[in-house]
């Protein structure tokens, strides 16, 4: 497991081509660089990512191997998001069908 000094990581001076210290950007792919970086990038940073759904929105998460359980989060919230969008995008069908005709 590797250790990570936080403090020595958020008062390090940053490159010019990063956003501002904890500030997102609405690139999901800059956001999770950022972590990354910010992270020093550690054999144990899991990123997943996955999509949702009749959305062209991308989604991610991010967790550190050992200390959050796989299976949990695949089950848990990974599922879970894509059931609501499911269940979302059923409901607007039948809304959209009401307002057609």
């Amino acid at each position: 497991m590797v250790k990570i000094d936080i403090r020595s990581i958020i008062n390090r001076r940053k490159k010019p081509d990063q956003n501002k210290e904890g500030m997102l950007t609405a690139s999901i792919e800059t956001n999770l660089d950022h972590i990354k970086r910010l992270l020093e990038e550690p054999d144990d940073l899991i990123i997943r990512n996955f999509a949702v759904l009749n959305s062209p929105h991308k989604c991610a998460i991010v967790y550190i191997e050992g200390l959050v359980d796989d299976t949990y989060v695949r089950n848990n919230i990974i599922e879970k998001i894509q059931q609501v969008t499911k269940k979302k995008s059923k409901f607007l069908t039948v809304v959209n069908f009401f307002l057609r005709n």
